[in-house]
């Protein structure tokens, strides 16, 4: 090197007099210190555009739903599955994955290298393609499917990279709402969009027609066209999403729903002031002298109503689940545990679910059957054949030829209409027929059952979806009488919350609406509300497995979901006529008003207990632990007597083993013409560097950011090459002053 120098920094011979300027060594030096700092300038103002790009990346599995920001680098080094370090170079989608598990976005993903086709997606946090590729990994970039595999999928600034699991397209979701800053009481339009993989636009969304979800703060409001009004009842910040069977669920939205401008108060009061008052906080008074219309922009409004915490009443639960997956002291407790939670996604769900798949005895009584077979089809488990117990027969073993169980009670005959219903009994089955004119029989002259508001509210929800049959409607008829007759003033019934909730599943069965259900101004969810502690369970002050009971009981009236919407449908199995055995099994069908996907059958369930990430990484739900019971302040019902249980039947609800998919490596053999229709491979197209039509540019001598050994090291090289340009150029200078 020192030798290389001394010839660079030779004085030039003068051959020509003319040249005296040009050969001065002195000056020549200038020339080429200026050439060799120009040469390292460029080098390092090329490395600014081979920064660091920003780029969104999200993972959506039945499970989980993941969206990370992440500082993409120009190139990276990952491991295959083969345990071989592989390097990728330019901002590529497997550069993603690899920043994402660096900043435990991820906890790990595998790929397979192809020869010559490039790599294959196999795995992202365990999640493995199936062995049919019946559910894969499926890749996007700003919605579109990719044309390119993972390690040579081009990323630009600011590109969303979308990874979906599932079967073959999953088309993205996009959940559309009439306003995103509405009012407490105004009624919003949801609507979901689908993106057409045919479109030419950039902006593929057009309104979809299919069933569908839409989840508000995690609880779920089927759809079958995809629209979906809903009353803003809360003040506060709503999460809002939008799901479907095989269609990637939408981005989350944030509903930011404001108080009321004016609240309820007398007339006289409004009349006396152009100041409209604060709201209190506390339930309106039933001593109020009028009732104030709706708001004109006089001052005058609706009552505003309460509505208890959903989030908190399933923490409430999961917070005293035992380590089993069972709740409380005896199995009724566990059983309505489960149903209450089997509208919703989470780990407490798939524990209860797996406990109860174990069979652990229900009972004797045809109410245990009853209520097992209803947690059973809320789980999405067979009720014939999920557990080694045969429900649907256990129950069908009680009827006598005119009703089922005990024929000195009534309970038991109207709980046994919700599972055979939903396990492929028809509605004009001779069974079902004798039963509904037994309960019918038994229906008080008042509209009551013996039970009292209870079995009423019971009996309303098990024969509303028969009302084709003869007598039937007349009979809800007289129960909606009677139960409208029973709502005390402060909105609820019986003053205890398990009769409450009861009754408001009655009323949204019946297709009325809450706010016409009114005492003293006040609604069967205000009741609730004011009887949730802050620990989100009910009432709010009780021994703990009594809590479990009634918020257990509170949680599907929260949800507006009557036993019947919670079920799942399963069809009768057949029976070979020579063995008198089941041949086939059943496949579990989901009804119409339970076509969720929160609710169908997988193998993967979303947990909300997920450990915490990087700030930069959001995971979906979170909720935070909730404080210790305490009873809320300025409480109208603080004094009032606790709840009186009644002997009236309870539901089963089974659990779920875990079904997690798997964990197949990627059968190399298979034929590359498969992977060729999916878009978690295709071969790379000659021309790399190409996406959506347009290219990347990258300078010619783009030096790395210098966050790592590599990019050090490249940064290192260039300098070099700079210096060795200026004395390649110098010689050449040498060269031609010779000839001349």
């Amino acid at each position: 090197m020192w030798a290389f120098l001394r010839i660079l920094f030779l004085p030039a011979t003068r051959l020509s007099g003319n040249m005296d300027l040009i050969s001065n060594n002195f000056f020549m030096k200038k020339i080429f210190f200026c050439l060799g700092s120009l040469f390292i300038l460029i080098g390092f103002f090329t490395s600014a555009h081979a920064a660091d790009i920003p780029i969104t990346l999200r993972i959506e599995t039945n499970a989980s739903s993941t969206i990370v920001q992440i500082s993409l680098p120009d190139g990276c080094n990952a491991r295959d599955s083969k345990g071989m370090s592989q390097e990728f170079n330019g901002y590529k989608a497997v550069c993603a994955l690899e920043a994402a598990k660096k900043t435990n976005a991820i906890s790990d993903f595998q790929i397979t290298p192809l020869p010559p086709n490039g790599f294959f997606l196999d795995s992202i946090n365990g999640l493995t393609n199936a062995p049919d590729f019946s559910s894969f990994w499926i890749i996007r970039v700003n919605n579109a499917l990719s044309q390119s595999g993972i390690d040579s999928l081009a990323l630009s600034p600011n590109d969303e990279v979308l990874i979906t699991y599932g079967p073959w397209a999953m088309e993205p979701l996009q959940l559309v709402s009439s306003t995103m800053n509405p009012i407490v009481g105004d009624t919003l339009t949801l609507s979901a969009n689908i993106w057409n993989d045919n479109s030419t636009s950039t902006n593929a969304f057009e309104p979809y027609a299919g069933s569908s979800t839409f989840f508000i703060d995690g609880a779920g409001f089927p759809s079958v066209a995809s629209t979906f009004a809903w009353t803003a009842d809360s003040v506060g910040q709503k999460e809002v999403w939008v799901e479907a069977v095989n269609k990637t669920r939408s981005k989350r939205k944030i509903i930011t729903v404001s108080p009321a401008s004016f609240v309820t108060v007398p007339v006289s009061v409004i009349v006396a002031t152009s100041t409209p008052s604060s709201d209190s906080g506390q339930v309106p008074s039933a001593s109020s002298t009028s009732s104030p219309q709706a708001s004109s922009g006089q001052g005058f409004s609706e009552p505003l109503h309460h509505s208890a915490d959903i989030q908190k009443a399933v923490q409430f639960l999961m917070n005293n689940q035992k380590a089993d997956g069972s709740f409380g002291a005896v199995a009724l407790f566990t059983d309505w545990a489960a149903i209450a939670l089997a509208p919703f996604t989470n780990g407490a769900r798939d524990l209860v679910k797996t406990y109860l798949l174990s069979d652990p005895a229900s009972g004797t009584l045809a109410t245990d059957y009853e209520r097992r077979a209803m947690a059973l089809e809320a789980l999405s488990i067979n009720p014939y054949s999920g557990t080694k117990t045969n429900y649907i027969k256990k129950i069908i073993d009680t009827f006598d030829g005119k009703q089922f169980g005990n024929s000195d009670l009534v309970n038991d005959d109207i709980f046994a209409l919700f599972p055979l219903l939903h396990a492929g009994i028809a509605i004009d089955d001779p069974m079902i027929k004798s039963a509904v004119s037994f309960i019918m029989a038994n229906q008080q002259l008042d509209g009551s059952w013996i039970g009292g508001i209870d079995i009423t509210s019971a009996a309303i929800q098990g024969l509303f979806p028969l009302s084709s049959l003869d007598g039937v409607s007349l009979a809800l008829q007289k129960a909606k009488d009677y139960l409208q007759s029973k709502q005390g003033d402060n909105g609820g019934f019986d003053n205890n919350v398990s009769s409450s909730s009861w009754a408001l599943q009655a009323i949204i069965s019946l297709g009325q609406r809450e706010e016409d259900w009114q005492k003293g101004g006040n609604t069967v969810r205000d009741y609730l509300f004011w009887n949730q502690a802050q620990d989100g369970g009910f009432p709010l002050v009780g021994e703990l497995n009594a809590r479990i009971w009634e918020t257990s009981y509170a949680l599907p009236a929260l949800l507006k979901k009557p036993w019947s919407d919670i079920l799942m449908d399963f069809s009768k199995p057949i029976v070979s006529q020579a063995t008198g055995t089941i041949q086939q099994g059943v496949i579990a069908q989901p009804i119409l008003a339970t076509s969720t996907p929160m609710l169908i059958a997988t193998s993967q369930k979303f947990d909300v207990s997920t450990t915490k990430l990087p700030s930069t990484v959001l995971v979906y739900p979170a909720p935070t632990p909730t404080p210790v019971d305490s009873i809320k302040k300025d409480n109208p019902l603080e004094n009032a007597p606790l709840p009186q249980k009644k002997n009236v039947p309870q539901m089963n609800h089974p659990t779920l083993k875990a079904q997690g998919l798997d964990v197949v490596r990627f059968d190399a053999a298979m034929p590359l013409g498969l992977l060729r229709n999916r878009a978690a491979f295709i071969p790379p197209p000659k021309a790399e560097g190409i996406l959506g039509g347009s290219k990347i540019k990258k300078p010619l001598l783009a030096l790395a950011p210098p966050s790592n050994l590599q990019g050090m090291a490249k940064n290192i090289v260039m300098v070099a090459l700079g210096l060795l340009g200026a004395g390649i150029l110098y010689l050449v200078w040498k060269f031609i002053h010779a000839l001349l």
